[in-house]
């Protein structure tokens, strides 16, 4: 069920994403999704990591020491959510479009999978003019 601080927040993105320009309602979902998708990868990765701790368990991180992007080697920790969301809106837009998407376009590491199927074609639309920045992320919706 929608709740009304829930469905503020999503107004909010709304509203945020169509002062940027990006105002067609498909778009709009499949970047809040994505966002929601990143968020959720750094939440589970870390859930994981102290259920490991917490059993005595050996856990590999998703987001490990190096992470290779395309042809560059890059500190996995940038690529966590709450690290780059933190960032100046510059450097959180560079992180998103040129490392974070191109990560979870090849986060299953298959290229012949149903996840790199879908994901072969995500593109980060948010321009970096746009004025979505910081307030983007910090407000995106959380459970």
């Amino acid at each position: 069920m929608i709740t009304g601080e829930l469905k503020n927040k999503i107004d909010s993105l709304w509203d945020i994403f169509a002062a940027g320009g990006l105002v067609n309602p498909l778009d709009v979902i499949e970047q809040i999704t994505y966002l929601m998708f990143i968020h959720d990868l750094d939440d589970t990765d870390n859930l994981r990591a102290k259920e490991a701790a917490m059993l005595g368990l050996p856990y590999q991180s998703i987001f490990a020491d190096e992470v290779q992007v395309g042809d560059r080697t890059i500190d996995g920790q940038q690529l966590k959510w709450s690290v780059f969301h933190d960032f100046p809106a510059g450097k959180m837009y560079s992180v998103m479009q040129e490392w974070v998407f191109p990560f979870i376009k090849n986060l299953h590491g298959d290229k012949n999978s149903a996840y790199s199927k879908y994901m072969d074609d995500a593109i980060f639309k948010i321009q970096r003019d746009a004025g979505v920045g910081v307030s983007l992320y910090q407000k995106s919706p959380r459970r």
